[in-house]
């Protein structure tokens, strides 16, 4: 095993970074501190979950090893850049569209007054909208070169699909409670406008 020390940067297969303090290394798992927790108690985390770790003077060690059992499996140079557009996207892309049409479609589902039914309407625009890919041409990127790169769009398309189904559906809950509230407060809105186009066609 190795034993380091400092202020290094763990970069997870997820994309995510752990700032942090490693203190060991090994086939397993890598044992570490929070950064901004030194004095806390040791972490480990296991090295299937790890892409790289770059160390405090710049070094770097990568973890992650391609497996030779899965044909999807990709290089570590691919993988990196994969890796890469999945955090661009967490940076760049907002996904407020989403968010704001989710509160709108949870809102209508909430005002219906029947909580059994109303996450569906949310649900349904989560699943589309995830479908509908962002301009790349029109995103920030930390470099532009990168759309030339078939993992580095893998990547971000991947991260920013779940951004859109993750803001569609927080969108959908604050609209389905707003809606609920409003429902409650008014008397079912739509039984009343229905009757009311009843009455008109009599």
């Amino acid at each position: 095993s190795i034993t380091l020390y400092g202020q290094d940067r763990i970069l997870l297969m997820n994309a995510k970074v752990i700032e942090a303090k490693v203190i060991e290394i090994n086939d397993d798992f890598i044992k570490y501190k929070k950064f901004n927790k030194q004095d806390g108690a040791d972490k480990m985390i296991s090295t299937e979950k790890v892409y790289m770790v770059t160390y405090e003077n710049s070094d770097y060690k990568i973890i992650y090893k391609k497996d030779p059992s899965d044909p999807s499996a990709l290089e570590p140079e691919d993988k990196r850049m994969e890796l890469s557009g999945m955090q661009d996207a967490k940076q760049y892309y907002k996904a407020t569209g989403n968010f704001f049409w989710g509160i709108g479609i949870g809102f209508l589902g909430g005002l219906v007054g029947d909580l059994k039914y109303a996450p569906i309407p949310p649900l349904i625009f989560a699943t589309i909208s995830e479908m509908h890919a962002p301009c790349l041409s029109k995103q920030q990127l930390s470099y532009c070169f990168d759309l030339c790169n078939e993992n580095y769009v893998t990547g971000y398309m991947r991260k920013a699909g779940n951004k859109k189904i993750n803001n569609s559906l927080m969108g959908g809950l604050i609209g389905i409670g707003i809606g609920y509230a409003a429902y409650k407060a008014l008397g079912d809105p739509f039984g009343v406008l229905i009757g009311k186009l009843a009455e008109k066609e009599k």
